[in-house]
């Protein structure tokens, strides 16, 4: 039998493969759509509720045309109604900016649902030098 970090460990992977694709609909299918919904982009105000986390992933993608991730995680716990997954992103993308590579640290948090484990809080901040 899966333990819960298995489902939410598998539903991470769908959201950084949805990531790299920079694929709308696939991010989209990974978030809950329970409220409440936390997003935090390196950078960026808090983002709560759908409609702003769903319009931030839309925005990254329309300016970004190359994306890759690797999350190497370094933490992870939880029960059979949430999950937390904290680690490290390392990022190469390219865009109306130009490139960029960098580190970020995430924490992603999913909760079990009756169509299985789903975000509800990502959190992304400059990984500290």
């Amino acid at each position: 039998m899966s333990s819960p970090l298995d489902g939410a460990r598998a539903a991470n992977a769908a959201f950084y493969a949805a990531f790299e694709q920079l694929d709308a609909e696939a991010i989209a299918s990974v978030w809950s759509r329970q409220e409440p919904l936390l997003c935090i982009h390196p950078g960026w105000e808090p983002l709560l509720g759908a409609e702003q986390v769903m319009a931030s992933w839309a925005a990254i993608f329309r300016h970004t045309s190359y994306m890759e991730i690797e999350f190497e995680e370094v933490a992870a716990d939880g029960d059979d109604r949430v999950v937390w997954l904290h680690g490290t992103e390392r990022v190469r993308q390219a865009g109306e900016a130009g490139q960029a590579r960098g580190e970020v640290v995430a924490t992603n948090v999913f909760r079990r649902e009756a169509n299985g484990w789903r975000m509800v809080a990502h959190h992304a901040s400059p990984a500290p030098r």
